[in-house]
């Protein structure tokens, strides 16, 4: 049974309300590796019931906006973050100032239309300014600049975007309401996965992670990443809490993870622009999980 859409008082900007929210648009923001587009099949393996749930690696908090759209989960038994300061800023200011944020964005957008260099260099230079305009201008940033890149200074705009019809689009702005009233209540903090599965073990819930794929680590993400004390620090709790991982399929990861169940499906990895395996690796079976599996196209890894 689905949530009714989150009330919002009539002197908001009520107007952004897409009922649809969750099923067309699962993200406010780009994000590489993003489960935007995959978010619907990943769900229907995930536990039946997650009293607390953890996403660490939060990037657009499409999981995490889906799940409690669909009533899987109540906004406040959300665990969610990401060691990327400028990106949980940008949620926890759209949590509490979310009507104020979309008029500061629909102003820019009155002045630069679907964007200019002009304010995409006025937003990276307010990526370290205090908490309202770092959101303002990591959005701005989010949308006209290489969703690649995190290194905001030597980042170039990407004129293209607007002129194709992208950008600081005026309906995409008018649904950040809709996102802020939906994630009211979800504990939202600069957090490792360590302390996700510290804290998931100690009451039982489920952690959904899907960290760097391996090899495109730095080169997607700009970050460095130890895979094996990943895997490792996952075998620690894993008898203490539900865990799911997306990751890239590849010896490696299967061997890492060798004692959990394995599935593999196709997926198209915009960067790359070509189909690759990806491996979904989970700690439980679900009740009728082969019919799932056979709907959704996943096949048990060999």
């Amino acid at each position: 049974m689905y949530t009714p859409a989150p009330n919002i008082s009539s002197d908001s900007l009520a107007i952004a309300m897409n009922p649809e929210l969750g099923f067309q648009c699962t993200s406010p923001i780009r994000c590489v590796g993003g489960k935007a587009k995959q978010v619907r099949y990943l769900t229907k393996l995930m536990p039946d019931k997650i009293t607390h749930f953890y996403e660490p690696f939060g990037g657009g908090l499409s999981t995490t906006i889906f799940l409690i759209h669909t009533g899987r989960v109540k906004a406040s038994n959300c665990h969610v973050g990401d060691l990327h300061q400028p990106q949980v800023n940008f949620f926890k200011v759209l949590q509490a100032e979310y009507e104020q944020l979309t008029l500061a964005l629909l102003e820019s957008r009155l002045w630069h239309g679907n964007g200019t260099r002009e304010l995409f260099n006025q937003a990276v230079d307010q990526i370290n300014e205090p908490p309202f305009m770092q959101a303002w201008g990591l959005y701005i940033f989010n949308q006209l600049g290489m969703l690649a890149i995190r290194r905001y200074k030597y980042c170039s705009y990407a004129q293209s975007i607007p002129q194709t019809g992208g950008g600081m689009i005026h309906d995409r702005i008018l649904r950040l309401p809709a996102y802020g009233a939906l994630i009211k209540g979800v504990d939202i903090q600069e957090r490792s996965y360590t302390d996700a599965l510290d804290d998931a073990s100690k009451n039982n819930g489920f952690v959904f992670l899907d960290p760097p794929y391996e090899g495109f680590e730095q080169s997607l993400y700009g970050v460095e990443f130890d895979f094996d004390d990943f895997a490792e620090r996952c075998h620690a709790v894993k008898d203490k809490c539900s865990i799911m991982i997306t990751i890239n399929d590849s010896p490696a990861n299967r061997e890492r993870f060798k004692d959990y169940q394995l599935f593999v499906r196709d997926v198209f990895y915009g960067m790359s622009k070509k189909n690759q395996g990806e491996l979904v690796i989970c700690n439980y079976q679900l009740d009728s999980q082969d019919y799932y599996l056979n709907r959704l196209g996943y096949q048990v890894a060999a």
